[in-house]
């Protein structure tokens, strides 16, 4: 199901939150999403995209993931310490991981080369392999409270 939909900054983006869920659960309602709209699409001759970057003059689109880590119950949230500038020292670490293995992890958040088109400054692409608050330039980006 969909959380939130809303008009995006670029000409007819669309941004759509999809409830959350586990990792592997959310991959599948992500591809089942895309087909979906794009079933609907079709159904009333119309055309949709999910590419990155459609028309080079015109921001690009994306897909950005928002990640927590919580305890195998899911009772217990792990991602926020008080002591730590708010991340815990696992979250901290699992962060570390991401950023020490960036390059690699862009093969599956890249995958195109019109995905790349995305990258160049000033385009709201995360585009520093680097941690920043809130930051639209980071690859990652904390965000939230609590």
């Amino acid at each position: 199901s969909v959380e939130s939909s809303k008009p995006e900054w670029g000409l007819g983006q669309q941004e759509v939150t999809l409830d959350y869920c586990d990792s592997l659960a959310m991959a599948d309602r992500h591809v089942l999403f895309k087909y979906g709209v794009k079933q609907l699409a079709h159904a009333a001759d119309l055309t949709v995209t999910f590419m990155a970057k459609p028309k080079i003059d015109e921001v690009g689109s994306s897909c950005h993931l928002h990640v927590s880590l919580w305890s195998a119950d899911g009772a217990e949230p792990l991602c926020w310490a008080d002591d730590r500038h708010g991340m815990s020292r696992r979250f901290g670490s699992f962060v570390a991981g991401q950023l020490h293995h960036a390059a690699e992890i862009s093969l599956m958040f890249a995958p195109t080369i019109n995905s790349y088109k995305r990258f160049p400054p000033d385009q709201f692409a995360g585009t520093a392999i680097a941690l920043g608050e809130d930051n639209r330039s980071c690859a990652f980006r904390l965000v939230g409270s609590g």
